[in-house]
C-alpha cells in the first residue's frame, strides 16, 4: 500500500497488510509532510485522501492523524482534536494520534489527559521516542524537570539523531537554571538539524539568561531567518529588545507577532509591559485587557495591569487585579507584594504588612516584599524593623540600590548619620546617577559637619532632578538651612 512507502518504520510496524489500491492517490506524499511543513498544503491533500472513500481504515487513520497535525500547527485546536479522535476510533492500536492528542491536551493546559494519551502512546509502542519527549513536555508543565530529564533522556537513547530531544532537554536545563547545559544541548540540536528555528530560539533564550543580549538577538534572529511566520521569535526577540531597554523595538517586535497570531496572549501581554515601561498606561491597559480576554487564567496579566493602575492612582483598581491574580494563583508571591503596596498607598498599613508577610511566607527570597514591607514599618515609624527587612533584602540581593536608600534613610532617620551616608555610598557605586542616595548623602554629610562635600552632592542630586528636596522633606529630612 502507498502508505507503508512513505511513512516511516514507526509507521510501518502499525500498518495493517491489506492490499493497497494498484494506483495510489497522488495527494499522500503531501498528505504526510513529504515536501516539508506545508500545514495549508497537508490539510487540502489528507482532505483529499479522507474524501476519497478509496483508503483503508489504517490509512484514513494516518491521514486523520497528519491533518490534526497540521491544524494543531496553525492553532486550531478544535479541529486538531476531532482529527485524533478519529484517527484513534479508526485504529486504537496506533500509537502517533495519543501522542500528538496528548500534545494538545498539555498545551490547553489538561495536564492529566494529556499524560493518559502519551502513556498510552508508549504503552503501544515503547520504542516511541518522540511520545518521551511529548511525555517529557508534560513533566516539564508540571514543574516536574527531573522527570522530564528522564523521558527526554530515554527519546535520545532511542533515537540519538532526534534533534528535537535536544532541544527539550535544553529547556529542561533552562528550567533548572543550568544555562551552559541548555546551551550544550541546543548546540546539539542546531549540529543534528541547522534548519530547526526553534533550537535558535530556545538558545537565544539561555543566551539572554546569561545576560548576553547580542548573542541572543543573532540567534533569534536567524530563526526569523528560517521562518518569517515564527510568531513566539517575534515575541522572545521582544523580550531581549525589553532587556535592552530598546522599548520601540520590542513593541515592534510583539506587534508583529500579534500579527502573525492574533491569539497570542503573551504577546498582548509583554507588549503591555514594554508599554508600561514607556509609561504609555492607557496602551499598556488595553493590551493587557487583551492579554485576559484571550487567557482569562493569566495571572501576571491581572499583576501588570495592576501595576499600572497603581500608577495612575487607582489603588482600588489595582487591589481588585491583584485580588484576582491570587485568586487565579493563590501560592504566587508577587500579587501578594503588590497589593500590600497599593494598600500601603491607601495608607492601610495593617493590611500592607500583612500581605507582605503572606509573600514572605511563599517565597522567603521576595527581595521586594521585604523592601515593601520595611517602608510599611518606616512609615509607621518603626525603624529598627524596618532596618531588619531592608537587611534581609540586601543579602537576598546585594545589588538592590533601592535596599541601601532605604536603610540609609532609616539610619539618617535614627540620627546615625556614619552608617547612613555608608550605604547612600553603597546605593551610588550600583547607580551613579541616583538622585535620592546623592541627596541624602548630602544631608547626611551636612550633619556631620562636612559642608563641602555635603553640597556638591545636593547640588548634583537637584541637577539630575528638580523636586529632590521635596521628596525627601516627606522623610522629615530637610537641609540644615530649610529647617524653621
Amino acid at each position: 500500500m502507498f502508505a507503508r512507502m512513505l511513512l516511516c518504520a514507526a509507521f510501518a510496524a502499525l500498518i495493517a497488510t491489506t492490499q493497497a489500491p494498484a494506483q495510489p492517490l497522488p495527494q499522500w506524499p503531501s498528505c504526510v509532510g513529504g515536501d516539508g511543513p506545508d500545514w495549508d498544503r497537508e490539510i487540502k491533500e489528507c482532505t483529499a485522501v479522507i474524501l476519497s472513500k478509496r483508503e483503508t481504515q489504517t490509512d484514513l487513520a494516518i491521514a486523520h492523524n497528519r491533518r490534526g497535525r497540521a491544524w494543531q500547527e496553525k492553532g486550531d485546536l478544535d479541529l486538531a482534536l476531532a482529527d485524533y479522535d478519529e484517527a484513534i476510533r479508526l485504529n486504537p492500536k496506533f500509537a502517533w494520534p495519543y501522542s500528538n492528542r496528548g500534545g494538545l491536551w498539555r498545551t490547553r493546559g489538561d495536564l492529566d489527559r494529556a499524560m493518559t494519551d502519551i502513556n498510552e502512546a508508549i504503552k503501544l509502542d515503547p520504542q516511541f521516542a518522540r511520545a518521551y519527549v511529548n511525555r517529557g513536555g508534560v513533566w516539564h508543565a508540571k514543574q516536574d524537570y527531573d522527570r522530564a530529564m528522564t523521558d527526554i533522556n530515554e527519546a535520545i537513547k532511542l533515537d540519538p539523531q532526534f534533534a528535537r530531544a535536544y532541544v527539550n532537554r535544553g529547556v529542561a536545563w533552562h528550567a533548572k537554571q543550568d544555562y551552559d547545559r541548555a546551551i550544550a544541548d541546543l548546540n546539539e540540536a542546531i549540529k543534528l538539524d541547522p534548519k530547526l528555528a526553534g533550537a535558535y530560539v530556545n538558545r537565544g533564550i539561555a543566551w539572554q539568561a546569561k545576560q548576553d543580549y547580542d548573542r541572543a538577538i543573532a540567534d533569534i534572529n536567524e530563526a526569523i531567518k528560517l521562518d518569517p511566520k515564527l510568531a513566539g521569535a517575534y515575541v522572545n526577540r521582544g523580550v531581549v529588545w525589553h532587556a535592552k531597554q530598546d522599548y520601540d523595538r520590542a513593541i515592534a517586535d510583539y506587534s508583529e507577532a500579534i500579527k502573525l497570531d492574533p491569539k497570542s496572549a503573551r504577546a498582548y501581554f509583554n507588549r503591555g509591559i514594554a508599554w508600561q515601561a514607556k509609561q504609555g498606561y492607557d496602551r499598556a491597559i488595553a493590551d493587557y485587557d487583551e492579554a485576559i480576554k484571550l487567557d482569562p487564567k493569566r495571572a501576571n496579566a491581572h499583576i501588570g495591569r495592576g501595576v499600572v493602575w497603581h500608577a495612575k492612582g487607582d489603588y482600588d483598581r489595582a487591589i481588585a487585579d491583584y485580588s484576582e491574580a491570587i485568586k487565579l494563583d493563590p501560592k504566587f508571591a508577587w500579587p501578594y507584594s503588590n497589593r500590600g503596596n497599593a494598600w500601603r498607598s491607601k495608607g492601610d498599613l495593617d493590611r500592607a504588612i500583612a500581605d507582605y508577610d503572606e509573600a514572605i511566607r511563599l517565597d522567603p527570597k521576595h527581595a521586594n516584599a521585604h523592601i515593601g514591607r520595611g517602608v510599611t514599618w518606616h512609615a509607621k515609624g518603626d525603624y529598627d524593623r524596618a532596618i531588619a527587612d531592608y537587611s534581609e533584602a540586601i543579602k537576598l540581593d546585594p545589588k538592590f540600590a533601592t535596599a541601601y536608600l532605604s536603610r540609609a534613610v532609616a539610619w539618617h532617620l535614627k540620627v546615625d548619620y556614619d552608617r547612613a551616608i555608608a550605604d547612600y555610598n553603597a546605593a551610588l557605586a550600583i547607580d551613579l546617577k541616583l538622585a535620592s542616595s546623592l541627596y541624602g548623602r548630602g544631608l547626611a554629610r551636612l550633619r556631620n559637619g562636612d559642608e563641602a562635600g555635603g553640597k556638591a552632592d545636593i547640588a548634583a542630586a537637584v541637577a539630575l532632578r528638580s523636586s529632590i528636596a521635596e521628596e525627601f522633606a516627606r522623610y522629615g529630612l530637610l537641609a540644615p538651612d530649610a529647617i524653621p
